[in-house]
């Protein structure tokens, strides 16, 4: 295994994509930067608290590849919320300089 000890948005991102990419219930995944890390939000259906919870164990993985990233993961979870729309969701819930990732399926 690769070991990358500086990730960037883009290869943290295609990490994650790669993770989730089969899950149909994943609809988009966001990643943004700041001075403390990253920030991980993986946008789904709606989905029962052990699918969520096997989506936030993705993270080891990542942890892995990146030891040395600082990172928090959002499994913003349709269930939880009542926006009418995944732009809502979107518009409220994610850094405004979020960058999406394509999970090319």
């Amino acid at each position: 295994m690769v070991v990358d000890r500086k990730p960037t948005v883009e290869s943290l991102g295609k990490v994650y994509a790669d993770l989730v990419r089969d899950d149909e219930s994943v609809r988009e995944l966001w990643v943004s930067a700041d001075s403390e890390g990253f920030i991980v939000s993986i946008l789904t259906d709606e989905i029962d608290a052990d699918h969520e919870r096997r989506l936030y164990a993705l993270a080891s993985g990542v942890q892995q590849r990146f030891p040395d990233a600082l990172f928090e993961v959002h499994v913003r979870n349709r269930a939880n919320y009542s926006f009418d729309s995944l732009d809502q969701m979107k518009s409220a819930l994610l850094p405004t300089v979020a960058k999406r990732i394509p999970l090319e399926r």
